[in-house]
């Protein structure tokens, strides 16, 4: 595999790490980095469910949603291009 190829798969799965963070930090209502970790690595918090725990439960789900709809898009475009034997398929 030729060095650029190499690095730009590399830079593309940094930036997809970036962009599923952001997913689940950024909302109507800021939650801290602590608790989205908590949340999703199913760390006991404070013992009592609270507000921001329940926003990120709902987060993630968004985010994964979002992934495997981009993952059907992306599998969608190959599979037509490669059909239709055109690149801008």
């Amino acid at each position: 595999m030729p060095r650029t190829m190499l690095l730009a798969a590399l830079v593309t799965a940094v930036l997809f790490a970036a962009a599923t963070a952001v997913s689940l930090f950024v909302g109507a209502r800021a939650v801290d980095p602590q608790t989205v970790w908590q949340v999703v690595t199913g760390l006991p918090g404070t013992g009592a469910a609270t507000m921001d725990e329940a926003v990120v439960a709902a987060r993630v789900p968004r985010t994964l949603t979002a992934v495997l709809v981009g993952a059907a898009l992306a599998v969608a475009g190959a599979g037509l291009q490669g059909a239709t034997r055109n690149p801008l398929g």
